[in-house]
């Protein structure tokens, strides 16, 4: 007998590796077969195998599995930023938010999420905090080029919306394959005030 019990017996404990994306993409499966509010945090650790305290270790609400992945596309969006350094300050943050546009990882995933969301609003109430982290990523870049702190943050604001919008109108009024033409029809009504 091994220290970890005899071959082929399983042993307790947490298993060595969850993978937060697996756990995630297996919980917006679940809510989109059956409902937000028909699955629970139970149901989503067992389809998982993995203990429900364990769930709540990575995601301390259900909320955070449908919201996983957006700090994916800040990373996106602040490697954009940087390439598109050489144009105007505001022209660069809608260029670099079109490009992550382009960018979307796993497009169908993507689309479920919002679906979700579009659902639920309480559930974009609590993203909201996670939309500001754009706001703040986009006015701080607009800053450091020289846009002073309200335009900055009206800038940033603005764009932020307008994407939210254009990405929630693909996901429930489109059948495009990807989220690029409503985000730039969205930019572009806010361009065009």
């Amino acid at each position: 007998m091994t220290p970890h019990g005899a071959p082929g017996q399983q042993t307790r404990g947490r298993p060595a590796e969850i993978d937060s994306a697996r756990l995630s993409e297996i919980a917006v499966g679940l809510f989109a077969e059956r409902g937000y509010d028909r699955v629970s945090a139970a149901e989503i650790a067992a389809a998982a195998g993995i203990s429900r305290r364990s769930l709540f270790r990575y995601f301390p609400t259900k909320a955070d599995l449908v919201w996983d992945h957006f700090h994916e596309g800040l990373e996106m969006l602040s490697v954009a930023l940087l390439e598109k350094g050489d144009r105007a300050p505001v022209t660069a943050v809608i260029d670099a938010v079109i490009c992550t546009a382009e960018r979307t990882p796993v497009p169908e995933l993507t689309r479920t999420r919002l679906q979700i969301l579009a659902e639920h609003p309480e559930l974009v109430s609590v993203g909201l905090g996670r939309l500001d982290e754009q706001i703040e990523l986009c006015a701080t870049y607009l800053r450091t080029r020289g846009v002073d702190e309200l335009t900055a943050q009206v800038q940033a604001a603005a764009i932020t919306a307008a994407t939210f919008t254009g990405y929630l109108h693909w996901a429930t009024r489109t059948t495009d394959t990807a989220p690029l033409e409503s985000v730039r029809r969205s930019l572009a009504a806010l361009t065009s005030m």
